[in-house]
């Protein structure tokens, strides 16, 4: 997938999780601390959000990364196979 795929794929699943969660730019902005204009930017396919940004917007929408971005791990890793 390329860089302008992934941030199409990423602006639509951004403002249907939004509008979905009944949520404006300005309740979002609240909530994440993200401001409306980046929200705005992210929904259009302009903005490249950071992994901190899009922390923030899954905890804010109540999904994991993976649905911010449109995609389904491909299977579940347990953490327990890692020693660290």
């Amino acid at each position: 997938m390329t860089q302008e795929e992934l941030q199409k794929k990423f602006a639509a699943q951004l403002r249907m999780l939004r509008k979905r969660c009944g949520l404006s730019l300005e309740e979002l902005e609240h909530r994440s601390g993200i401001s409306a204009s980046s929200l705005s930017a992210y929904e259009r396919g302009a903005g490249n959000p950071s992994l901190q940004n899009l922390g923030s917007l899954a905890s804010s929408l109540s999904v994991p990364i993976y649905v911010l971005i449109g995609e389904e791990p491909k299977r579940r890793i347990s953490a327990t196979k890692f020693s660290f």
